[in-house]
């Protein structure tokens, strides 16, 4: 195996995407959108719309995907009152369609929770200041951005391992280090913490792998904010 934590990466990335939703919501957040879907959790547990709703009943989340495979899964597993849980198929490289489609359901002159938790890692550099612009353009101020990427600052080796096996397949990846993400994230005029590794990101709270977790995983983290103009 060329990384054999992958895996285990993966849940982090799923456990931090609860916590953050919980956290925006509890500050007031109940619009989300969520860029990457990803397959349902094998429990039906900790999805967005379930968290959103725990902290803010009423919350509207749009689940985005683009594989017709995800979101088939989607449809028929994440589910919640009508014109509270919706499906799109779009991503990130048409942004405009993209949020064309969010428009219908959330209230873009009003704060969302912009959830980007498995998609930024498979664009270079410029692809996602480009769409990160166009959404952060698109969203009122207020506006929140969590961001999970891989990076490439605590197993080099192993990382770029495996984003050559991505390269020798045809496919993308591109990990980072948090300068890059932090200078991606200004780029576009969105401010917030540094990143940290994602086990570590509001320890304590519900969906946290616990203290034990390994503090290096090579997934990591951020929360920014749009700022008023």
């Amino acid at each position: 195996e060329v990384h054999p934590e992958l895996d285990a990466n993966g849940a982090h990335r799923l456990a931090f995407r609860a916590r953050a939703t919980r956290h925006l919501a509890r500050q007031g957040l109940d619009q989300f959108l969520v860029v990457g879907t990803d397959l349902p959790t094998p429990t039906l547990q900790d999805e967005v719309h379930q968290v959103a709703e725990d902290s803010a009943p009423g919350a509207r989340v749009v689940y985005c995907d683009s594989d017709p495979l995800v979101l088939a899964h989607a449809r028929a597993l994440l589910t919640g009152p009508e014109g509270r849980v919706e499906h799109i198929e779009a991503d990130l490289y048409d942004p405009d369609r993209l949020l064309t489609q969010v428009a219908s359901v959330l209230d873009l002159q009003r704060p969302v929770g912009v959830l980007l938790i498995n998609t930024l890692d498979f664009m270079d550099h410029q692809e996602a200041e480009c769409a990160l612009r166009g959404l952060a353009d698109a969203v009122a101020a207020g506006s929140h951005f969590a961001v999970a990427y891989l990076s490439c600052e605590v197993n080099p080796a192993q990382v770029r391992g495996v984003a050559e096996v991505y390269r020798n397949n045809h496919l993308a990846l591109e990990p980072r280090t948090a300068a890059d993400v932090t200078q991606l994230l200004s780029s576009v005029r969105l401010t917030g913490e540094q990143p940290v590794p994602c086990s570590q990101w509001h320890p304590g709270e519900p969906a946290w792998p616990g203290a034990e977790a390994d503090r290096l995983v090579d997934v990591w983290c951020a929360l920014a904010l749009k700022d008023p103009p």
